[in-house]
């Protein structure tokens, strides 16, 4: 008899607890799966230096050089803007921020007239970056009535220039996803 009411003693607090937990997730309301915020890193031409540093305080090779760097020790997946299922081997993702151009011709200085290539490097560095794009989810639970926002994925997007240097428009570099977001897409 003893023996029936300690199993019974234990099933009841088991589903007491299990109950418990049932009611706390309740209380989160998702307002959104998927969210985009955007975060401008180079200061608005209308804005003075002062009010810009009073509202941004960023460190932008702060954030490129970690994120960078996670990737390429493998504790991050970069994927590219278009394609983010498509994970990028990490040569990829060098060939991304360090490029080669061999298609440049120059005037031979030692052959006036003749034209040579010469290939052009040109590397992604914190200051080409001009915006960053965060992809979250925002929970907001009901018993506490705080707001929670998890970033899933950051898009690093820069200026897409003219050869003069002139700004045509924005261009994405890259995509870097968190560990949250790839154990989200293996359930699916």
């Amino acid at each position: 008899m003893k023996k029936t009411i300690i199993i019974l003693a234990c099933f009841a607090f088991v589903a007491c607890n299990k109950n418990e937990k049932v009611d706390q997730k309740s209380n989160a309301v998702v307002w959104a799966e998927t969210a985009e915020t955007t975060l401008p890193m180079t200061q608005d031409s209308l804005w003075t230096k002062e009010e810009w540093d009073k509202i941004f305080k960023l460190d932008k090779a702060q954030i490129f050089n970690s994120i960078t760097k996670a990737v390429r020790s493998g504790k991050l997946k970069a994927c590219t803007y278009l394609n983010p299922n498509n994970d990028l081997t990490l040569p990829e993702f060098e060939a991304i921020l360090t490029r080669w151009d061999s298609t440049h011709a120059v005037e031979d200085v030692n052959k006036p007239g003749t034209m040579i290539y010469a290939p052009v490097k040109s590397e992604i560095k914190p200051e080409d970056i001009s915006q960053l794009r965060f992809e979250e989810k925002i929970v907001f639970d009901t018993l506490t009535n705080t707001l929670s926002k998890k970033v899933t994925t950051i898009h690093f997007i820069k200026y897409k220039l003219t050869e003069s240097g002139e700004v045509m428009g924005q261009m994405p570099v890259f995509s870097v996803k968190f560990p949250d977001a790839n154990a989200a897409e293996e359930k699916k």
